[in-house]
């Protein structure tokens, strides 16, 4: 049950474990604030903990009370399913607990996040569900108004206090209001109107990301809605669209350093079938179960566009440059001549300027700069790769992998079974062709590996455990299996050992092995050694001089574990070794053709 109360003077929410009953009822929690208070809005307001110890006075109301239910009739309606049910939770009332964070990124990178930021078309339906319902009462359109003025606050708390909901909520109350009194506002009147009133409330906003995104997509509304462009539905809506994106693009580039160079057009496409499924959404969960069927199916469909337009070009400060110098001339000629306009716009893509995506020749190796982790991307050329481990994050290992255009992967080898390995794995099947894995987690499963190998099945990718001996021959190089020879009791013994041979250079790839699968590896002699475990000090300093590297590559991020120890990097470098990190360089681009 969430409860609002107050924490020195600050609004807070407190999550509880049991119900306690109908509005208006006020309680004790006996306990003290643990953990962190997160920001909902722009002023901290939400306990994630409570101890035993000091008393917080929590407080319900008839409005909190409602909201609550709502949001917790919803989301109860649809989790525990599908991720596109989970999506649909996101247009409703703004939770995205059961959506992938893979799902959440795409959107975001497609320029399609704030679908599930719940706005003002959120609350526009909400208030026509309200007037829908009122409206067999027979009662008069003022009465209506006043209806919706109340209910109002019911879908701000249903919607968890989002931004862009208060900023959209404080615009509908002053038209509902103005109705009551016969007075019209100009809808310049309304923004300017409701922004003060928001501010004036709760200052605090100003820092809200999502406030300030809000605030200037509504103008670019505003403005592309009164743009005197070319007539019809669809250039109303693209001039929308167009408003929209451009008004927030220099806040996406300020915050996020990049902007969706084409979200304009796949929000265009992607906005009705959000209106659609939002309006069946409501429906199935006011009790209508079928419309769930064709809801789902369309939110379905906004993840797969999101998927997509994920990997078109994202623009910086000089992008955006470009583009703002170039629009308001092709915005002049579309006025005039539609067509020649559309055919100088997709001209005008050639000239501006946005990050080149990155590439590999044969037989180069890239070990991904994912964080604390490995994720290691071997070229054979001729476009066939092959990727040693995942990392743990999802969304990063996707786009890294999108960066050099990595749209199929002859080989995934999963050397162990840490989710700081094996964790952005699960990201790839249905979304990158895999030709076959290799994996040897017997009998050290993890739950992460679990998950993996049960997608992989899932998709019919071949999964294969090479012994020691196996090779993948594919273009330039040649993947070699060395290690583990037996079963160690050492997840990280059990790691899969890999030589890489390059035309004119080897490479060792080591997994997570320490002491004791390091001694039992051949000997072995290579020109870059992959430094096992991140530079723990897990390593036989023998071992790691007698391996002959001239280059060492650590891949490591920040972590608590104190990774790369310095007794490594000197073994290393006093053995001749060139030490590289990925937490220092980025992605580290090795060459076994010379």
């Amino acid at each position: 049950m969430w409860a609002l109360g107050s924490l020195g003077g600050v609004r807070v929410f407190a999550d509880l474990d049991e119900d306690i009953g109908g509005g208006g009822q006020a309680f004790a929690i006996e306990g003290e604030v643990t953990g962190e208070i997160s920001r909902m809005g722009g002023r901290p307001r939400q306990i994630v903990g409570v101890d035993t110890a000091k008393p917080i006075s929590v407080s319900t109301g008839l409005y909190l009370s409602g909201g609550i239910a709502v949001r917790r009739h919803v989301v109860g309606q649809l989790s525990g399913g599908s991720e596109q049910r989970g999506l649909l939770a996101g247009f409703l009332v703004g939770d995205t607990t059961g959506v992938s964070e893979v799902t959440v990124d795409a959107m975001r990178k497609a320029g399609l996040s704030h679908f599930v930021a719940v706005s003002g078309s959120n609350v526009a339906l909400f208030l026509g569900f309200v007037a829908a319902v009122t409206l067999p009462l027979g009662i008069g359109p003022k009465r209506r108004a006043l209806a919706g003025l109340l209910a109002l606050p019911v879908f701000v708390v249903a919607t968890g206090y989002e931004a862009s909901v208060v900023r959209a909520s404080a615009m509908a109350a002053l038209v509902l209001g103005a109705r009551l009194v016969d007075v019209v506002l100009e809808v310049w009147q309304v923004v300017a109107l409701a922004i003060i009133a928001v501010l004036a409330y709760d200052p605090w906003l100003i820092r809200s990301v999502g406030f300030q995104l809000s605030v200037v997509a509504t103008c670019g509304v505003v403005a592309g809605a009164r743009w005197p462009g070319p007539k019809g539905k669809v250039a109303r809506a693209l001039s929308i669209t167009l408003g929209a994106q451009l008004a927030v693009a220099p806040l996406l580039v300020w915050h996020f350093g990049s902007v969706p160079l084409l979200s304009p057009l796949s929000n265009l496409v992607a906005a009705p079938i959000v209106s659609l499924a939002t309006l069946l959404g409501i429906a199935g969960v006011a009790g209508l179960d079928v419309s769930l069927v064709p809801a789902e199916w369309l939110a379905g469909t906004v993840i797969d566009i999101a998927e997509v337009s994920a990997g078109w070009p994202q623009i910086g400060w000089l992008g955006l440059a470009s583009v703002s110098l170039i629009s308001p001339f092709l915005l002049r000629l579309w006025r005039r001549y539609p067509g020649p306009a559309a055919v100088a716009a997709s001209l005008a893509l050639v000239v501006v300027p946005f990050p080149g995506r990155a590439s590999l020749e044969g037989g180069e190796v890239a070990v991904l700069d994912i964080g604390q982790g490995d994720a290691i991307l071997v070229s054979g050329g001729g476009g066939r790769f092959a990727l040693i481990d995942g990392g743990r994050d999802q969304a990063l290992l996707l786009e890294r992998l999108r960066e050099f255009g990595i749209r199929h992967l002859d080989l995934v080898v999963m050397t162990h079974g840490d989710a700081d390995h094996a964790g952005g794995l699960e990201a790839l099947p249905g979304r990158i062709g895999i030709g076959r894995v290799w994996e040897r987690g017997s009998p050290h499963t993890t739950a992460t590996s679990d998950r993996f190998l049960e997608l992989a099945e899932q998709f019919g990718i071949p999964i294969e455990r090479p012994e020691t001996g196996s090779s993948h021959r594919f273009g330039a190089v040649d993947i070699r299996v060395v290690g583990p020879g037996r079963r160690f009791d050492s997840l990280n013994d059990q790691s899969i050992v890999l030589v890489v041979l390059g035309t004119d250079r080897t490479m060792l790839l080591t997994g997570d092995i320490e002491v004791v699968g390091q001694a039992e590896l051949p000997d072995l002699r290579v020109d870059v050694l992959k430094v096992p475990h991140h530079g723990a000090g897990t390593s036989d300093p023998d071992w790691l001089a007698s391996t002959g590297a001239e280059e060492a590559v650590v891949s490591v991020g920040t972590n608590d574990f104190g990774h790369p120890v310095q007794w490594v990097i000197d073994v290393l470098e006093v053995s001749g070794a060139v030490v590289r990190r990925t937490d220092l360089e980025g992605t580290v681009v090795v060459d076994l053709g010379g």
